[in-house]
Parts: C-alpha cells; structure tokens; sequence
C-alpha cells in the first residue's frame, strides 16, 4: 500500500517497484490457472518474463540514480558558482571594482602568514583630493577615483593587486618584487596618471609611498 500510495505521487522508484511487485504473482497466479486448465501437452509460462521486470526495475533505478547524480552535480557547480560571484563582490569596492579594504586585510593576513614570502607595498594619495572635491563636487571626486583604478587595474595581474584602502588612497601589493622594482613601477603610475587626460583641464597628480616586507624578518608593525 505505501508502495502503490508513493508511486501515486509520481514517485519514479516506488512505480518501477510497483511494477515489478504486482507483475510476479499476477505471472505466477496465470502460470498456475494454464497448468490446470490447459488441455494441449504444450505449458506456456509467464513467470520468466518477471525476470524482465526486474531488469527493467534495476535499470530504471540505475538511470534515475545516474540523472539525480548529474542533477546534484549541476546544484553544486551552480552553487560554487554563485557562491564565488558573492565572494568577489563582497571584496571588491563598489564604486572603483577594484579590491577593497577587507580584501586588503585578508591578502597581508595571508602573505605575512608565509614567513618565505618577499613583497612590496605601494600606497598611493591622490595629491589635494579635498579641495578637488571642494572646487567641482563629489561626483567630480568619484570620477577622479575610477580613472585612476581604470588606469592601473589593466597593469595588474596574478603577481600585483589594486585595493582601495579608504578615501583617496589605493594600495597595490607586488608580490615578489623588490623595494626597487616596487619604486620604479610606482613612478610608471604616477607618470601615467599624470599624463591622462582627465575632463577638467586641470593636472590631476598622485603621491606614492613604498615599503619592503623581507619574510621572517620584519614584523607587521
């Protein structure tokens, strides 16, 4: 009964066993009723085909096994899936898209944690930001702050970071790479910055401060 009631609700396993149930004494009840009332020497028996059944009960459970199994594998790529998009805009700055703070403080976390690992740590300051803000608006200021992501984020990669600290601030973390090569490709970005044309008639420049993480050797301080 609760087989029948299952396979009523559309229950795909319950039916194949419903099948396979009520096919065996229905074909054993006929084998039984032709042996008595036959008259020709010849017996026909039905119950072999229960053996039929019961391959096609083990098949129906194998495949709908093997499509519940590429449906769960599917939920959880497309769970990952969403689950990764979250992640990434929760550590991305909603105005620039390039990392923001809490990023930051999870990727030193990280980098400080491997007592082998060099890197070198680049601030920048967009030069008198208040009174830029001051003279035009803070829509101005917000224009000001996705040109320079828009500017730096294509030169970063796998090995450099852009995150925006807070306010006017940036920082890009050079993985590998000396206090020198730090130095130099912090000028590349104020040149560049410098050079672009912003909409203001106005030159738009940036300070950089640049530092050294040697490994076991330092301290976050």
């Amino acid at each position: 009964w609760l087989i029948a009631k299952s396979a009523a609700a559309g229950n795909k396993y319950s039916r194949a066993a419903l099948l396979f149930a009520v096919s065996i004494p229905l074909l054993s009840f006929f084998d039984w009723l032709n042996h008595f009332i036959s008259n020709t020497s010849i017996s026909i028996y039905l119950y072999p085909l229960s053996y039929f059944f019961t391959a096609f009960l083990i098949l129906s459970c194998l495949k709908w096994q093997i499509t519940k199994e590429k449906l769960i594998a599917k939920n959880a790529a497309r769970l990952e899936y969403i689950t990764a998009v979250a992640t990434e805009k929760a550590e991305r700055d909603y105005l620039t898209s390039c990392y923001n703070r809490n990023k930051l403080d999870k990727t030193l976390a990280e980098l400080i944690g491997r007592p082998a690992m060099r890197f070198s740590f680049i601030i920048f300051d967009i030069d008198d930001f208040k009174k830029f803000n001051d003279n035009y608006d803070h829509k101005a200021g917000d224009k000001v702050l996705k040109l320079f992501a828009k500017l730096v984020l294509p030169e970063t990669n796998k090995h450099k970071s852009l995150f925006r600290w807070g306010g006017e601030e940036f920082v890009i973390i050079c993985q590998n790479q000396s206090l020198n090569e730090a130095i130099d490709f912090a000028n590349h970005i104020r040149q560049k910055f410098v050079k672009t044309d912003n909409s203001f008639n106005t030159p738009i420049t940036v300070s950089a401060g640049v530092s050294e993480w040697h490994g076991s050797s330092d301290t976050p301080d």
